[in-house]
């Protein structure tokens, strides 16, 4: 298997438009490739399973640290030829800049995962000769780190990239030089995104439901469970990756590894024990509900659930489930469709109010409030399970990393649990209702002022009586764990367990055996 890191200079640079079209000109050479994406963020999955088939995974140092970072890379990766690790930001960049080892950066996981090479990404924009010290000063800032060679990104035409080359070749810049794009506003990432969705299904509770489906979540490759975007872009795309790129020279700079073969497993043996899919949980997974670890459905699995997927925007609430989960996503540009499926809102609140587990995610939390503010302004119902009304925020804060620990009175994970790591995905505002009758108000939903650093969080009280809090929290500032101020985020109502946490279940091999065990 070969393996590269693809990371720019800074960001802004096109590492993830340089990526999808990669990954699609790779597809193309009949190759499977797995993408991989640094950091925390979660990103709609759906451009990523059209240009290869395959969805991403995080992978994140903080998340997870040392082994389970190379047992997740190794897992996801089995079954590929080319593993594609695609960078956020700049190659020295992390979540901790001030670390000498650069913790979090796409330098540290490029040496996390045993020597994988760069390629170096650099905005060609009305650059010349200067480049030349900027590569200089990228491949001798730390001589551990390898470099697959470079590209040129937004180049004027092939005259000017021949003019930055010829400078490049005068200052002794040795390292290889990989392609030099140019700038095509037709084929821009602004334009994949939204680009016009065309589903290819109705209904998602069918097709995602069969044993094909599961077979290929397990494995690693994806089924169509999202509308995404047009094809015929992805075509366009590779072309002009295929055409503007030395595939073959970029294949060979790749580290060669062996064939993965992870010897543990990233959940623990215990929780459902030999009960294998025992438990029948419901994940919503379409255009709105697109962003989720994708690790933790598979952990689910390995724990003993049968995954149901359905879609909010068109079927019912599947029969037969202990258990949902709602994830991320976007629903403000989907208010309407959601509030006009009555049969689901109504059957999603009495399944939770019958004691039910609903597990919410930030926009899982939103469809479960009593409202939706649309992109055109009005209000539309939702689940109403919650006494208060939602606003997707139009820019929403970075994610702020968590630390959350159980504490007395949590009604899904036991007080000795360890902690599980995450990040808070603030993206919305909730408002109490008015007049509502619960004895105390909601908890703040939103972001605390944690400057990118991990933290942990308390989550929440009960909207209908007040009870412990389910995890101690502190703000991790200061940068070790266990210190800082508290700070309480989320909701439980009836057997819904609400907040704007993402948990990362890999970061501790009990916490997906727990919520299977808690539907036992």
């Amino acid at each position: 298997m070969r393996a590269l890191v693809v990371a720019g200079t800074h960001g802004g640079v096109g590492c993830t438009w340089f990526t999808l079209g990669l990954l699609a000109a790779l597809r193309r050479r009949g190759l499977s490739v797995q993408p991989l994406r640094l950091g925390p963020e979660l990103l709609d999955a759906a451009p990523y399973v059209a240009a290869c088939g395959r969805e991403p995974i995080n992978l994140d140092a903080w998340m997870t640290p040392g082994d389970l970072t190379r047992t997740l890379f190794q897992r996801r990766a089995a079954g590929a030829d080319v593993a594609v690790v695609e960078a956020a930001g700049g190659v020295f960049d992390g979540w901790d800049g001030g670390r000498a080892d650069g913790a979090g950066s796409a330098a540290g996981m490029a040496k996390l995962l045993g020597g994988l090479p760069v390629l170096l990404l650099l905005d060609g924009r009305s650059a010349a000769r200067s480049a030349a010290a900027l590569i200089h000063g990228f491949t001798s800032f730390d001589p551990s780190l390898t470099f697959a060679g470079m590209l040129l990104n937004m180049v004027e035409n092939e005259a000017h990239a021949q003019w930055m080359w010829d400078a490049l070749s005068a200052a002794d810049v040795r390292l290889p030089l990989i392609g030099a794009l140019p700038f095509l506003p037709h084929l821009s990432l602004s334009a994949i995104l939204s680009s016009p969705f065309s589903p290819t299904h109705s209904s998602a509770s069918s097709l995602l439901s069969s044993p094909a489906v599961q077979d290929s979540l397990s494995s690693g490759s994806s089924p169509p469970v999202s509308p995404g975007p047009s094809p015929h872009l992805f075509a366009a795309l590779a072309d002009a990756v295929s055409h503007h790129v030395h595939i073959p020279r970029l294949l060979s700079a790749c580290a060669l590894l062996p064939l993965p073969s992870p010897t543990f497993p990233l959940s623990s043996p215990g929780g459902a024990g030999g009960r294998r899919k025992a438990v029948r949980m419901g994940v919503a997974r379409d255009a709105a509900f697109c962003l989720v670890y994708q690790e933790n459905l598979l952990l689910l699995q390995e724990a003993g659930a049968e995954l149901v997927f359905f879609s909010p925007l068109v079927d019912p609430l599947p029969p037969r489930l202990h258990a949902v989960y709602l994830p991320g996503g976007r629903l403000a540009p989907f208010a309407p469709r959601l509030s006009s499926n009555r049969s689901l809102r109504f059957a999603l609140r009495a399944f939770a109010a019958a004691g039910g587990l609903v597990l919410a995610e930030s926009a899982g939390t939103v469809f479960l409030a009593h409202s939706l503010q649309g992109t055109d302004g009005a209000e539309y119902p939702m689940c109403a399970l919650l006494p208060f009304t939602a606003r997707e925020l139009h820019a929403p804060p970075p994610p702020a990393y968590c630390l959350v620990r159980p504490s007395l009175g949590s009604p899904l994970f036991d007080p000795s649990l360890a902690p599980i790591r995450g990040c808070l995905v603030a993206s919305a505002e909730f408002t109490p209702l008015r007049n509502h009758s619960a004895p105390i108000a909601p908890p703040p939903l939103h972001r605390p002022d944690l400057n990118g650093f991990p933290a942990e969080l308390a989550s929440a009280t009960s909207v209908r009586r007040p009870q412990p809090p389910l995890f101690s929290p502190h703000d991790g500032s200061a940068g070790a764990e266990g210190s800082g101020a508290v700070r309480r985020e989320g909701v439980v109502a009836g057997g819904a367990v609400a907040s704007q946490l993402h948990l990362c279940f890999a970061s501790n091999p009990c916490a997906a055996p727990a919520v299977i065990q808690h539907v036992l």
